[in-house]
């Protein structure tokens, strides 16, 4: 094993959904769909201040049309008030899901739309992966780091001030997160294919982790 990878493998924190009792919302999730392109622009462009680096926006718009993540949205009144991405990742001697984009309209925000998203994401990832990932804003790291996601000391190349956080999976995971949504009355896809990559195995000679396709959270 090689570079960052060893990192992902220093003392263990596995994901924790204790934060998440009582905090799921019973909203609907659903696949993003073309027509939701302005809504999730305008939930980007509303969250940018003070939180993602400045012009970025450009590739939030990349990511929505290219289908390199799952893309899931909370709607509202015909309004998107919620998004977030999921990918998966597989090298040889590692596989995990990555975060991304995880966005909520402000005035929207403390109301389980943030934790009913991570539970959906979550919920969609197969039994074998060793874990999840996202490169964090500062704002956004308090959050994840709830459910013991932990900083393994890998910098992202675009910006220095986001974080790469990494949590363990266990088998049970996807199911629990599913029971926790379902006890939650919240309407979540079934039988939907997170979109998958195999990894080139050089990046993982590299010192720092390699540009993540998939944005920020």
């Amino acid at each position: 094993m090689f570079g960052w990878l060893k990192n992902l493998f220093l003392p263990p924190g596995t994901i924790d959904l204790s934060p998440a009792f009582g905090r799921v919302s019973d909203s609907t999730v659903r696949p993003y769909v073309p027509k939701d392109f302005e809504g999730c622009c305008e939930l980007y462009r509303l969250n940018e201040p003070a939180r993602f680096p400045p012009g970025h926006l450009p590739k939030y718009e990349e990511a929505l049309k290219s289908g390199s993540s799952l893309i899931l949205v909370v709607e509202e009144n015909n309004q998107v008030i919620a998004t977030a991405g999921i990918s998966i990742t597989r090298y040889p001697s590692v596989s995990f899901g990555t975060l991304s984009y995880g966005l909520v309209h402000p005035k929207r925000q403390g109301q389980g739309l943030g934790t009913t998203l991570l539970l959906a994401r979550l919920a969609l990832l197969p039994v074998d992966l060793d874990g999840v990932c996202l490169f964090a804003v500062p704002k956004s790291r308090g959050f994840y780091e709830r459910f013991c996601f932990s900083d393994r000391g890998i910098k992202d190349a675009r910006d220095d001030s986001t974080v790469f956080l990494f949590a363990n999976a266990y088998p049970d995971l996807s199911n629990e997160c599913r029971s926790l949504l379902i006890n939650a009355d919240a309407d979540i896809p079934r039988g939907i294919v997170v979109p998958t990559t195999a990894a080139d195995p050089d990046e993982a000679k590299q010192k720092a982790a390699p540009v993540s396709r998939d944005g920020f959270c």
